[in-house]
């Protein structure tokens, strides 16, 4: 390990002689991951004339390169050709360029870099954060970043409103270099995780800075600006400037930056081969006389950026489609609040197709189309999960079934969310097993079986998965007048818990071995209680849960036989008054 004077002289050595005698010259790896590493500026030679990447090669890793050619990318574009070159010195940039100028290569090509430069492991933390406006854009920019990263071994990953944040946590926490990230999600991770190791970012990259303004996220910028070391590279991109973005600009760039703009008239398509999701971006099309809105815009004046492609340029018109479900037409006080126009259309369903039928099998033979369908029903509900409109757009108002009818399922995928709705705004619908019918089977084997009427096998269940989530479950029941989980009592171990299919009645069951320790078994069935109604709240109810009791540890007679309903036959069992509160909230909250 170097001694952390020896880097600092180093780093001043480099900075010295940064323009002179650049070639072997590399950054020393970072070895310790709790030393605060100063930021380093990556060294490379003048500006790049040459527009193809093969002029590159110089100036960038063997394994960038490689990724590049895999694409099928052959030349720059320009909004790259003028940023790379200084991005790779490690100036702070400012770029000017509308959708579709190639700016997600311009900056994770230098991200790329900088990280394999420095060498940075998992266990130094995070060491480039790209700060995306949308869930969609931000996916859009991890799949790029996948594909560059393709060859090397730096660890990446996605943060972002609707995905699991237990996963995220658990990510964070083993250490991810390069981060794409929503801002309300990165902000909330920069303020509440622990083990999010961030002290040694290098490089910041704010992606469509105007439309994160513009979407309502300034407050949410500011923070996460102050919260991040000051030391590191920055670089903006912005396909307008306001005043908004120019304040920006003077907070998060603290040096003097470089700023590049783009001719929009001499490039003005996307570079052949770069996938782009124009209904996210929203892309300039001349003479558009439709947009259709199919699923609801996540902010009222998302809506007007999305009616704003069509009816552009002087004496055009345009219409523009919205359908909501009756649950959500309050978004049209919002629309009337934005004097936008409104007309009523009654659908005629006569008119329409049935082709229910033929998409269902078309979905099942097709691998392809029913893994994809799969992911866009979770991709779905997990974005409606995380509208900001909470009040309108609720998660727990869609009929699971019915939506999943529409991407050709006859039932719903599992989908992993955590449910926080008040307790008379949950639909009755979701609890179709109503209470939880406890049957004590044994006093020495089998204390509690969980019948949470199956219905249809879901196989795409991974079991490795239901199994990590039931015990970060376990993990997170808590007694409410004590600190300790039932993890600190080590009442449940993981590899208890076993998940067996079977066939005959179609359901998945899950098997938790439970060793109490108190006298009676009390805690099992809360156990099952917990894991019941947390598994139902992530959409997953088509999981019996069953408790078993290693040998010697057994309820009383007078207790199997008890003839209660489930609060008091649990209580009835239990020593601790504590768990007692435990079950009582569980309880209310499936109520």
């Amino acid at each position: 390990m170097m001694p952390e004077k020896l880097v600092q002289k180093k780093i001043e050595k480099t900075e010295k002689t940064k323009i002179k005698k650049r070639k072997g010259k590399t950054e020393e790896a970072i070895e310790d991951p709790e030393k605060e590493v100063t930021n380093v500026s990556v060294v490379t030679s003048g500006p790049i004339d040459d527009r193809s990447f093969s002029s590159l090669e110089e100036h960038i890793s063997e394994n960038t390169m490689k990724a590049i050619k895999d694409m099928g990318f052959t030349n720059m574009t320009e909004i790259q050709a003028k940023s790379i070159p200084h991005l790779l010195k490690g100036n702070d940039l400012v770029g000017s360029a509308k959708t579709g100028s190639g700016k997600t290569l311009a900056f994770l090509i230098p991200a790329i870099e900088l990280m394999n430069k420095l060498k940075f492991m998992p266990r130094n933390g995070t060491g480039c954060i790209i700060i995306s406006p949308t869930r969609e854009l931000s996916m859009q920019t991890f799949g790029v970043l996948k594909e560059l990263m393709k060859y090397h071994t730096h660890t990446y990953g996605l943060l972002m409103g609707g995905a699991n944040r237990q996963t995220e946590v658990q990510k964070l926490s083993k250490g991810v270099n390069i981060i794409v990230a929503t801002p309300g999600r990165l902000l909330d991770h920069l303020q509440n995780t622990a083990d999010f190791l961030f002290k040694n970012l290098q490089c910041l990259v704010i992606d469509e800075a105007d439309r994160i303004l513009d979407i309502g996220f300034e407050e949410e910028l500011k923070q996460i600006i102050n919260l991040l070391p000051k030391r590191r590279q920055t670089m903006m991109f912005s396909a307008t400037t306001t005043e908004k973005t120019e304040a920006l600009t003077k907070l998060a760039l603290k040096k003097q930056p470089i700023y590049v703009g783009v001719d929009d008239s001499k490039e003005s398509a996307t570079v052949e081969g770069l996938e782009q999701d124009v209904a996210a971006r929203g892309l300039d099309i001349p003479a558009v006389d439709w947009i259709v809105q199919f699923d609801p815009p996540d902010d009222p004046k998302e809506y007007i950026h999305r009616v704003g492609r069509t009816a552009r340029g002087e004496n055009a018109s345009g219409h523009a489609l919205l359908i909501l479900r009756p649950e959500e037409v309050g978004f049209l006080y919002y629309l009337k609040q934005a004097k936008i126009p409104l007309n009523e259309y009654d659908i005629s369903w006569n008119k329409v197709t049935d082709v229910q039928n033929q998409l269902q099998l078309l979905i099942s033979k097709n691998y392809f189309l029913h893994s994809s369908a799969k992911e866009a029903f979770k991709s779905y509900i997990r974005a409606y999960d995380a509208h900001h409109l909470k009040e309108i757009f609720n998660v727990e108002t869609i009929d699971m079934g019915k939506a999943a009818l529409s991407f050709g399922f006859t039932s719903p995928p599992a989908v992993d969310i955590g449910f926080s709705s008040s307790k008379q705004n949950r639909p009755r619908k979701r609890n179709a097993g109503g209470r939880f019918d406890h049957s004590i089977i044994s006093s020495s084997t089998v204390l509690s079986s969980m019948k949470s009427n199956p219905i249809i096998f879901d196989k795409d269940i991974d079991d490795i998965q239901l199994k990590e989530t039931i015990f970060d479950i376990i993990k997170t029941i808590k007694d409410p007048e004590k600190p300790a989980t039932l993890e600190d009592l080590n009442v449940v171990q993981e590899d208890d818990i076993h998940i067996v299919d079977t066939i005959s009645s179609g359901a998945k069951v899950v098997q938790v071995i439970f060793t109490p320790t108190v006298p009676h078994c009390s805690l099992a069935t809360l156990i099952g209680l917990c894991i019941r109604v947390k598994l139902q709240r992530m959409l997953i109810q088509r999981i019996k849960v069953d408790i078993y009791v290693k040998e010697g540890t057994h309820a009383t007679e007078s207790e199997i036989n008890k003839q209660v309903n489930d609060k008091e036959r649990v209580a009835a069992a239990m020593e601790n008054p504590n768990l007692n509160k435990i079950v009582e909230n569980c309880i209310k909250e499936e109520e």
